[in-house]
């Protein structure tokens, strides 16, 4: 049983699919922007392994270009551990393309979109260094609501994604 059913979110534009072998995530990332995201996981087959054996606790996403299947971004979903429906939301692309990032923003805004919807709450963190990921994440609409030593705690509700600043950008201005 998996911990959600979004696969397949999708616009004309963009489309999201579940994580399959084979995808080879890892190598399209530097070393160092792959470890932001999963700091723990050091290859392809460790990736695999921690989605085949955790199906009802994590689950990842590959973001295709619709009009030419090009894989352009990856994010995996985690269960918190509390008694709510409750995730967190990790990712990132691997493009340095304008248009590409674009793409990556509207896919990211229809994903957690779509599990706002279905009535999780989503939450996200980053290391307190990784000033990208926490600009990205506030200019979505995510708020902080703790801070350690090390990380950045952020959540999101539907009324702050559709204020947000990229939103409009993308989607008011019918962008891509």
């Amino acid at each position: 049983m998996s911990l959600v059913d979004i696969s397949y979110v999708s616009d004309s534009v963009i489309e999201w699919k579940p994580y399959k072998k084979g995808d080879d995530i890892v190598k399209r990332f530097s070393t160092e922007d792959w470890h932001k995201i999963a700091s723990d996981v050091d290859s392809e087959e460790i990736l695999q392994e921690l989605f085949e054996n955790h199906l009802d606790k994590i689950q990842g996403y590959v973001l295709y270009e619709v009009k030419n299947n090009t894989p352009i971004a990856f994010v995996y979903i985690l269960k918190e551990y509390c008694r709510i429906k409750t995730v967190s939301y990790h990712g990132g692309g691997w493009s340095k393309s304008p248009r590409l990032t674009l793409l990556y923003m509207r896919g990211t805004i229809l994903l957690i979109e779509r599990l706002l919807k279905e009535g999780f709450k989503v939450r996200t963190y980053c290391n307190k260094d990784n000033h990208n990921a926490y600009r990205f994440m506030q200019g979505l609409g995510f708020v902080r609501y703790r801070t350690t030593e090390e990380r950045i705690y952020q959540w999101i509700n539907l009324r702050r994604l559709y204020n947000s600043n990229i939103y409009n950008y993308i989607f008011k201005r019918r962008l891509l």
